[in-house]
């Protein structure tokens, strides 16, 4: 029988490595490929979550805003418990947690509340906007002073004081503290603890000289 193998050539040698490298490099590419795909596969889906959470808060935003107006109107309409109605639906909607209009319906609530003399639901209203967003000045001044006039109004004076005194310690730098620190010396008057008083109405004085309330505390200190 006929010799058919025979020795391949320097060149012949070369070609066939040369295929098996780019065998390897394609199954290599496909391996790679499958593993890029999936990858690219979880950040589509990352984006598109991105993307859906961010306009679900925008519609969220948009209609905690409308919710929120359509309470003030029916506020300035003399509507009371309709307004309520719609702005506890604000608060106590988790889509619209976490929203501006959120916070200020908390602090809007609680005002209504207190004025109709529910003193412990304001108070937890006041405690809400405190505890979960508390970014705007005015409306922390107003949660804070609002939550010693519960205290105040059920007779504990003794918190209330402490309350109103917390604003101010909180905020040093801000002339309300100042108001605050005189509601505390009232609260700690009523409550027969003069002498601390006294310290608060001096405090006054002399860290808010050229606060309106400043003139208030001299006058006060002099008649105790």
């Amino acid at each position: 029988m006929a010799e058919v193998n025979k020795k391949l050539t320097k060149e012949e040698l070369e070609e066939d490595q040369f295929l098996i490298h780019l065998m390897n490099a394609v199954s290599y590419v496909q391996d790679r490929l499958g593993i890029f795909l999936g990858g690219l596969g979880v950040l589509i889906v990352a984006v598109l979550s991105i993307n859906f959470y961010q306009q679900s808060r925008q519609d969220a935003e948009l209609d905690a805003a409308s919710l929120l107006g359509e309470a003030l109107i029916a506020d300035q309409n003399g509507q009371t418990e309709e307004m309520i109605r719609m702005v506890k639906l604000l608060v106590e909607t988790d889509s619209y947690a976490g929203t501006a209009e959120a916070g200020k319906g908390q602090v809007f609530l609680a005002n209504r509340l207190y004025a109709q003399g529910q003193y412990a639901e304001a108070q937890s209203h006041y405690t809400a906007y405190l505890s979960n967003y508390g970014d705007i000045d005015v409306l922390v001044y107003a949660a804070s002073n609002g939550l010693a006039a519960c205290f105040e109004a059920q007779g504990q004076l003794l918190k209330a004081a402490e309350k109103y005194r917390e604003y101010a310690q909180k905020n040093p730098n801000k002339m309300e503290a100042a108001a605050s620190l005189f509601e505390a010396a009232r609260c700690y008057g009523l409550n027969g603890q003069t002498d601390i008083q006294l310290e608060i109405l001096g405090q006054i004085t002399s860290d808010f000289p050229k606060s309106p309330v400043a003139a208030l505390a001299r006058q006060q200190k002099e008649m105790l």
